[in-house]
This record gives structure tokens, C-alpha cells and sequence, in this order.
């Protein structure tokens, strides 16, 4: 035994080490989380997020409190805030729009602690999950491999927004021409994401998507009561309602479950008030990401109606869209472009003409049970193909490379 242990403790400390960054609590972040999966039993893990334990994580140290922009917020009255403002912009420089601007919004003191603990920690890979990391990262390049985990195409990231467009598109635009050439590889989270950065910022990118970890689930057997899902965050922007409204065009033989994250209590109450006495339609509570395919997975079919507003949302490729796959659900989605290609390509369900409830009606009352059952088997076939296990694959494989340069 004791042997053993000595052995074990020796290839452990032989290992490489990856140190993640994530600004937000990456127990809730699907992707941080996948990317340790991947990496655990391969490399010494180190996070920087929020201190949590989550097996396969040697240590996690709280810098969410140290990730901050610094602001040109002035005190005092009107009279004495235009001062000081107009000191800010005309004596000392710092002009919106301008490097010394952004270079003091971005590096405040708490960022430059963080940088600080970042380069103590010696790794041999760093990953930056989200656009306010790249920066640190890149200031790691010159003695480390650094990945760039891109959850979004940020340059379009609120393009529907005006105030959005005037005041923090120009910020993502300093951080990507400044600090993005230094980056080794980019994880993508779609293709069409990864080729758009390749496109405007001729970098390296590997699709890794959203895939959910495969579950060793079957189908359920769909009867007269036709019943469907759909699971996520109530956030205005999501227009949940829409989906409501999908039950006035369907028969009474179809049910609507809502399983919500109180994410936006407001409008999670707003709903329940609006829709809680339609027999049709009945909210459930959520679970943790990790039981959602189980949970779910006696209910027909997934539904996501989503009329995307920017870039991003034409090709989004969410979670609950995997989840849909590993539960084993016939999936009923708008055309949102990178959804539709994989539903079509593989015959998992539907795709309505447009993004209303009306058409995603239409498209529905298309269907037949043995249709419902049909795509519910098809999915069942592509469950494997379409789970996490290609991503931890080839996360492992560009690690490895990365290590190996």
C-alpha cells in the first residue's frame, strides 16, 4: 500500500498544471466545468473563479472580487462631477474611446492583484473563459500557453443595443486588438463563431460546443397526452411568454411544463401570475444541470422557441439543446441557423418556418404520435455522437499539444 502511494504521489507532482479563470461562479458554468472533466485526470487543475470545492479541482481561490473595471465615477454634485470629469478627459487624457481610457478601465488595482496571483501559480497552461479574461491571459503568453474560451462572438455580442454599440463594443474592440494576437488557441462554442474570430482576427479556434455528457437513458413511449419541456433561465429577453402563447394554437391533448430558473424573479412571477390557471400549461421546479436529461426525460418533446436579435442568437448552440439530445426528446425548434443544421442533418424533430408561436404551431400539428416516437429513436441513435465525449477528446488533444509545443 504504502508502495502505491509513493508512486501515485510522485506522477502526481510529475504533472502538468492548467490553471482555469472563469469571472463568475464556474459551478454554474457548463463549460468550466466540462473543460476540468476533460483535464482532471491528466493535469493539476488550479481555478480561479469562486473558492468552491468541485472534485478533479486541486484548489480554487476566490477572484471574482478582484475583476473589476475601474470607472471614472465622480463624486459629489452635478457641478463638481463636470469638473472632475472634464479634468479626467482634457488634462490627465483619459477620453473615452481613447487606449489610455480603456487601459485604465480594464487594469485596475484589483485586476493587477489578480495578475499577480495568475503568474504565481506557474502553470503550464492558462484558460480564459469570457472576453474579461483575455487580457490576463495574454499578459501570461510570454511565459505560458494560453486558450481563449469564447463563449460568444463579442464584437456582436448586444448588436440590437444601441448604448451597447456607443459604449461597450468599443471596449470588446480594445481588449480583441490589443490582447488577441497573443492567445495560442481559441475554444469556440460554434462553428460558425469560431470562423467569424478566424475571419476578423486570424487566429487558431477548435469547435468545442455545449454538448452535454452522454446519458445512458432510452426513450419514453409517447401516448395520446403529448407533453413538452422546455427548461432554462426566465429572463425577459428569452420571451418565455411566446411559448405560452404556443398552447392556445394546439389541442388539449398537448401540455406545456415549464421548468425555470427564478433567474429574474419579476418576470418568473409574471409568468406564473399570467399563466398558472391555463390547465395546458404547469410550472415545475428546477434541478441542478447535471440531473436535467433524467429529469426531463419522461416528457415528449424539447421545445426552444428563440427569434434571435443578433449574431450570436442565429447561431446559438445552448445547453438545452443538448439536454433535449441526451434526454431522448423529439426536439421542436425555430431556425435558428447552427440548431436547425443539426436537426435536419440527423432527423431529431422540427424546425418551424418562423420564430413565432403561430408557425412553431403549424409545424407541431404536423406531427403524429409515430413521428414523436420516430424522432424520439433517432435521437436515442445520435445521443452518443452528439454527447460531451467528443469535446473532452479533443480538449485533451489541444492541451496535450499545447504542452508538447
Amino acid at each position: 500500500m504504502g508502495l502505491k502511494r509513493k508512486i501515485f504521489k510522485r506522477s502526481y507532482f510529475n504533472l502538468k498544471k492548467v490553471t482555469i479563470i472563469c469571472i463568475t461562479d464556474y459551478t454554474r458554468e457548463p463549460r468550466v466545468i466540462r473543460t476540468i472533466e476533460a483535464l482532471k485526470n491528466h493535469y493539476k487543475i488550479t481555478v480561479f473563479s469562486i473558492d468552491v470545492n468541485v472534485n478533479g479541482v486541486e484548489n480554487t481561490k476566490d477572484a471574482i472580487n478582484l475583476n473589476k473595471d475601474f470607472y471614472f465615477q465622480s463624486k459629489g454634485n452635478v457641478i463638481t462631477r463636470k469638473i472632475k470629469s472634464g479634468f479626467n478627459k482634457y488634462i490627465l487624457g483619459y477620453k473615452f474611446g481613447t487606449d489610455k481610457y480603456f487601459n485604465r478601465q480594464y487594469w485596475s488595482k484589483e485586476r493587477n492583484q489578480l495578475l499577480k496571483l495568475l503568474q504565481n501559480e506557474n502553470a503550464d497552461v492558462y484558460i480564459g473563459h469570457g472576453i474579461y479574461t483575455l487580457p490576463l491571459i495574454a499578459k501570461l503568453s510570454n511565459k505560458a500557453k494560453t486558450v481563449f474560451n469564447a463563449h460568444e462572438y463579442y464584437p456582436l455580442e448586444f448588436e440590437e443595443n444601441a448604448n451597447w454599440i456607443k459604449y461597450t463594443k468599443p471596449y470588446y474592440n480594445w481588449i480583441l486588438n490589443n490582447y488577441y494576437n497573443k492567445i495560442n488557441l481559441t475554444f469556440s462554442v460554434t462553428a460558425s463563431i469560431g470562423k467569424m474570430y478566424e475571419n476578423n482576427f486570424n487566429i487558431k479556434w477548435v469547435e468545442i460546443n455545449n454538448a452535454s455528457n452522454y446519458k445512458n437513458l432510452t426513450p419514453t413511449i409517447c401516448s395520446n397526452i403529448v407533453n413538452i419541456i422546455h427548461h432554462g433561465a426566465a429572463l425577459k429577453g428569452r420571451r418565455i411568454e411566446e411559448m405560452c402563447e404556443l398552447m392556445n394554437y394546439l389541442p388539449d391533448n398537448f401540455k406545456l411544463n415549464l421548468m425555470l430558473v427564478k433567474s429574474d424573479l419579476d418576470y418568473y412571477n409574471y409568468l406564473v401570475n399570467t399563466y398558472i390557471s391555463n390547465p395546458k400549461i404547469k410550472f415545475i421546479e428546477p434541478v441542478e444541470f447535471s440531473k436535467i436529461p433524467e429529469t426531463i426525460n419522461k416528457f415528449d418533446i424539447g421545445l426552444y422557441i428563440f427569434k434571435p436579435n443578433n449574431f450570436n442568437e442565429v447561431h446559438c448552440l445552448p445547453n438545452k439543446f443538448f439536454e433535449f439530445i441526451q434526454a431522448r426528446l423529439c426536439i421542436a425548434i425555430t431556425p435558428n441557423d447552427d440548431m436547425k443544421d443539426l436537426v435536419e442533418k440527423h432527423n431529431l424533430g422540427i424546425v418551424s418556418n418562423e420564430y413565432s408561436a403561430k408557425s412553431m404551431s403549424e409545424a407541431i400539428l404536423k406531427l403524429t404520435i409515430e413521428n414523436i416516437n420516430k424522432y424520439k429513436s433517432n435521437v436515442n441513435i445520435m445521443a452518443q455522437t452528439l454527447s460531451s465525449k467528443q469535446n473532452t477528446l479533443l480538449i485533451l488533444k489541444a492541451v496535450n499539444n499545447l504542452c508538447a509545443a
